[in-house]
């Protein structure tokens, strides 16, 4: 007998929190989406100037969405990486959940680097070291109490209304720096040098998986956790993708990677910046972590926020300044006077750049250029040769898709612009028993696949 099964899906960014319904009917074998809840969030700084998020507003938004979602069978959490925060056995926070664009990320950094070197860091957990990563902010102040718990994860926890222990799932876990580089378990050899206390830490729990039922009868599932193992789940062999596709996951950040049996650990990974994450089904992402549209979206709101029809136009009406500047610079990470910033990066190229369009063009053109180099250094490392995919918010921008293809010289291959919240979806079907070849079916049918060719300036 046909049925459909509702899963809502909890998707952190770091300036909203949507719900998406995935409805799936056993019959049909087809997914339909709707987007049910969206709330505005924002990082805030308190006294001392210390970056942090506003957990009220996020638990009110995860359970404002649990409600508009109606009638539902499972629900997920997502979000983006290492964020924490420390909490009691009843999940009530013990510390501010300090933002990753914090300060105190890089005096941790500096710590951990005169206790092991950054190398042997890599080597021991497989990710990059980072001003963002987790364990550095740990380092700097382990707890003495209480239990750390991821932002998706905590988020979860809350939507559950019976008691439940902590836990940390795989995808999310895996960002923070304090995973052994397989992703089985936390590295004693990380924690020692941290000096951050086992028992703090929650034990592992591996994605599709239910987590919990609350008293109403909806499961909450841990089905990816973190936004980029999501977004790969949309393009997973489950849907029928091929294993050595290249991806790009394009949204604030761009995160760009080649799926692996293991972590890629080796010397010229490390030189090149390569991080290994695990992936919703449990093995590995190689990936190189770049600035996506942060630049361009901290340029829009300097501006007043214009519409992107605007900013189309201005774009439209620029000439090609012809310069490339690293987007990745350190002066990009943080809030401030962006278009300022790209005028003196691009000035150090002997460009002159004089109208905004001609910024977002050096903006675009950067970005392009660094996922194409990107995707050419994992190729090499990992010996893929796949096709590459872009998924998320990025995919919407064509002009640079267009420029993306034409620095990478071949053909790309945009997938959903919702590949996140999509990802999350699939996982939670796939943890309450829909055929894998079902799902694959529906990709295959649904067109959301498009090739854009590489084109002249």
């Amino acid at each position: 007998m046909s049925r459909v099964i509702r899963t809502l899906a909890i998707d952190m960014g770091s300036s909203s929190v949507r719900g998406i319904v995935g409805a799936w009917d056993t019959d049909s074998k087809k997914l339909t989406r709707s987007e049910v809840f969206r709330a505005e969030h924002h990082v805030c700084t308190d006294e001392q100037g210390n970056l942090y998020w506003d957990l009220e507003a996020l638990k009110d938004a995860a359970t404002q969405a649990l409600h508009a979602a109606g009638d539902i069978d499972s629900v997920a959490v997502d979000g983006w990486g290492v964020d924490f925060v420390v909490v009691d056995e009843n999940n009530n926070p013990l510390s501010q959940a300090r933002s990753y664009r914090d300060s105190a990320g890089a005096r941790g950094r500096s710590l951990m680097a005169s206790r092991m070197p950054e190398a042997e860091q890599y080597h021991a957990s497989g990710v990059l070291p980072q001003d963002i990563n987790s364990v550095y902010r740990l380092a700097l102040q382990p707890p003495s109490t209480g239990t750390v718990m991821f932002l998706p994860d905590f988020i979860a926890r809350c939507l559950l209304d019976q008691p439940t222990q902590a836990w940390a799932s795989r995808g999310i876990a895996s960002t923070s720096g304090l995973l052994a580089a397989s992703h089985e378990d936390w590295s004693e050899e990380i924690l020692a040098t941290a000096g951050i206390d086992r028992q703090r830490l929650p034990s592992i729990t591996s994605e599709r998986r239910v987590i919990g039922t609350r008293s109403d009868g909806v499961r909450v599932i841990a089905a990816g956790s973190h936004d980029t193992a999501c977004a790969l789940s949309s393009l997973s062999r489950e849907c029928g993708y091929p294993e050595d596709a290249m991806f790009i996951s394009c949204g604030s950040w761009s995160v760009v990677g080649a799926q692996t049996s293991e972590a890629v650990v080796t010397e010229e990974a490390y030189s090149r910046g390569v991080t290994n994450e695990a992936t919703a089904r449990g093995d590995n992402r190689a990936e190189l972590n770049l600035t996506g549209l942060w630049v361009a979206q901290e340029c829009r709101r300097a501006w007043g926020n214009p519409s992107y029809e605007e900013l189309n136009r201005l774009l439209a009406d620029a000439s090609n300044p012809g310069a490339i500047i690293d987007v990745c610079d350190p002066r990009f990470s943080a809030p401030g006077d962006m278009p300022d910033r790209v005028v003196q990066a691009a000035r150090e190229h002997n460009v002159t750049l004089s109208t905004r369009g001609e910024i977002l063009r050096v903006v675009f053109d950067s970005i392009a250029r660094a996922q194409a180099d990107a995707i050419h250094t994992l190729r090499t490392l990992t010996g893929s040769t796949g096709k590459t995919y872009v998924m998320g918010g990025g995919v919407k921008n064509l002009f640079l898709m267009q420029r993306t293809a034409a620095a990478l010289g071949e053909s790309i291959h945009v997938t959903d612009p919702e590949a996140t919240a999509l990802g999350n979806i699939i996982n939670q079907l796939l943890t309450l028993n829909v055929p894998p070849a079902d799902l694959a079916e529906w990709v295959r049918n649904a067109g959301v696949i498009t090739t854009v060719c590489p084109t002249d300036d």
